[in-house]
């Protein structure tokens, strides 16, 4: 896939089409909210010993965005406020760690 999009000529718009305040603001409404569905718990001063879905400092530390970052991935089993996704958030995985927050994803 990767090798026929680089070597493809096939011509893209260079303008927008149609309204594209609507539709950005569509596009928000269908992924920037989390659903009132999907729950977290918070343990604070906590995070987990296990391997991170995500390298340490390559995804945000504002929690609402983990959150999204966290239901979109199925593997997701919690985050931590350090900046991390885990794939197990278990309490047998909890270890202390003064100023972050764990919250671990109980229905998605």
């Amino acid at each position: 896939f990767e090798q026929e999009w680089y070597k493809s000529t096939t011509a893209f718009p260079t303008e927008p089409k149609g309204d594209v305040v609507t539709v950005s603001a569509e596009l928000h409404v269908k992924w920037a909210e989390v659903p009132e569905s999907t729950q977290y718990q918070r343990f604070a001063d906590t995070s987990v010993y296990v391997i991170d879905i995500a390298p340490p400092l390559m995804v945000s530390r504002n929690v609402e965005q983990l959150k999204l970052l966290c239901r979109w991935d199925l593997t997701c089993a919690g985050f931590t406020t350090d900046g991390l996704l885990h794939h197990s958030a278990s309490a047998n995985d909890h270890v202390a760690k003064a100023g972050v927050d764990l919250y671990v994803l109980l229905k998605r």
